[in-house]
C-alpha cells in the first residue's frame, strides 16, 4: 500500500512539508513546535480519508465560527490584527480544518473525477502557502501603524456549494511610511450564510 510521508509544524495554522521539500525556516512562526510525522494514505476511500482527517474534528459544521460578517469587515479586521500583532485574531480569521472538511472540500473539484486528490493533500498545500504568506506579512507589517482604506476583489466570486468564494482580492492600506498602496494580503475568502473566513493567508509580499 502506498503512503505518503509529511512533515508537520504548528504555527498560526497546520502546515505539512510534501516529500522533497527542503526545510524553510521562513515558512514557520515564533512558538511553533518540534515537527511531527503524519502519514496519509493516498489510496484510501474517500469516506475514510475525510474520517482520519477529521479525527477528533466533533460535529459537522453548518456555518464557520469567527471570521467577521463581510470581506470588507474581515480585511479590516486582518489589518488591525497586524498593526497590533494580535495573532489569536488572525487565527480566528482564516478556514480551520474541520470547516474546510466541512463546508469546502465535499462541493470543490477535487473532491470528485478528475481533480479528485485527498482532502489531506489539498489542505496541505493551501497551509505551506498560507504560513509562508502570513510570516512574511507579519514580517513586514507586524506590529506597524498601516491603516485599512478599502478592498477590491477583481473576479466575479465563484460558487463552491453553498459557499461564495472571491478571489485575488487587494487590500488598500496605508504604510508605516504613509504611502498608500494596494496589494494582495491574503487568499481566497470563503462566505457562507453572512459570515466571512479566510481560506489561507497566501499572498504578494
Amino acid at each position: 500500500m502506498r503512503h505518503l510521508v509529511l512533515t508537520c509544524t504548528i504555527g498560526l495554522s497546520l502546515a505539512c512539508a510534501l516529500p522533497g521539500d527542503a526545510s524553510d525556516p521562513s515558512t514557520t512562526t515564533p512558538g511553533t513546535v518540534a515537527p511531527a510525522r503524519t502519514i496519509i494514505d493516498s489510496i484510501l476511500p474517500p469516506a475514510e480519508e475525510m474520517r482520519r482527517f477529521r479525527a477528533n474534528g466533533g460535529p459537522v459544521r453548518t456555518m464557520l465560527t469567527g471570521g467577521a460578517v463581510s470581506r470588507d469587515a474581515l480585511a479590516r479586521a486582518f489589518v488591525q490584527a497586524l498593526a497590533t500583532r494580535d495573532t489569536a485574531m488572525i487565527r480566528s480569521l482564516v478556514v480551520h480544518h474541520v470547516e474546510f472538511a466541512d463546508l469546502y472540500y465535499p462541493a470543490s473539484r477535487y473532491a470528485r473525477p478528475p481533480f479528485r486528490t485527498p482532502v489531506g493533500l489539498i489542505w496541505t498545500q493551501i497551509q505551506l502557502n498560507s504560513e509562508k504568506g502570513i510570516t512574511r506579512a507579519m514580517d513586514r507589517l507586524g506590529g506597524q501603524p498601516v491603516r485599512f482604506l478599502g478592498l477590491t476583489c477583481a473576479s466575479r466570486p465563484d460558487s463552491v456549494g453553498a459557499a461564495r468564494i472571491d478571489s485575488r482580492c487587494s487590500t488598500r492600506y496605508v504604510e508605516p511610511g504613509g504611502d498608500t498602496v494596494s496589494r494582495r494580503l491574503f487568499g481566497a475568502i470563503v462566505q457562507l450564510h453572512g459570515q466571512a473566513k479566510f481560506l489561507s493567508y497566501s499572498n504578494d509580499m
